[in-house]
């Protein structure tokens, strides 16, 4: 408890002639005899990173937290683990999940179950400059097809290109030396070959 920076904060420093940090350890067992071991089990909560603020009359709503959890079964050498990020909505003070790193390395947000490396339950959005670029695959990687999807099944499913505003909206194959594929608004064009 303080009232500065000075007795309210917490620094820790690892001076050593070498590449290793100083270190925040948390750890948890089931067994409640210090020096005695129960192994945890899936779903169990190894350590939590809480924030909180005075609402007026205590500290006790929750602005934010971070959980690590065990996320699978645990055993010797093996201790499969989760981080999931927690909000309080306007209005709220108890935080819900937001977004997990599960044990395969999954990023799920708006989801408590990623099935992909990234697994979006919502809108997203690229943005930041004037021609934003989802690019994939890199120069180790050939790609050879990308494919737009979707999961569910019996309905039809519309691929919509939307501009803003007056100018075209431009769909280019370009191989590198022209356009062999080309599709635009506006002026109403479409190039094969």
């Amino acid at each position: 408890l303080g009232t500065g920076a000075a007795d309210s904060s917490l620094g820790i420093l690892r001076a050593s002639a070498s590449a290793f940090p100083p270190k925040l350890i948390f750890a948890k067992s089931r067994n409640a005899a210090i020096g005695s071991f129960t192994i945890v089990q899936s779903g169990d909560q190894l350590g939590q990173i809480t924030f909180g603020g005075d609402d007026g009359v205590d500290y006790n709503s929750t602005a934010a937290s971070i959980f690590c959890e065990v996320d699978g079964t645990p055993g010797v050498g093996d201790m499969p683990g989760r981080l999931t990020f927690h909000t309080s909505a306007d209005g709220a003070e108890l935080p819900v999940e937001r977004m997990r790193i599960d044990s395969s390395g999954r990023v799920g947000i708006g989801t408590t179950a990623p099935t992909y490396p990234l697994d979006v339950s919502g809108n997203a959005r690229i943005a930041g400059s004037t021609t934003p670029t989802l690019t994939f695959g890199d120069s180790s990687v050939a790609v050879t097809a990308v494919t737009l999807s979707t999961l569910s099944s019996g309905a039809n499913v519309s691929l919509d290109l939307k501009s803003k505003g007056a100018g075209n909206l431009n769909f280019n194959y370009n191989t590198g030396a022209s356009n062999a594929l080309q599709f635009w608004g506006g002026g109403t064009s479409v190039v094969f070959g």
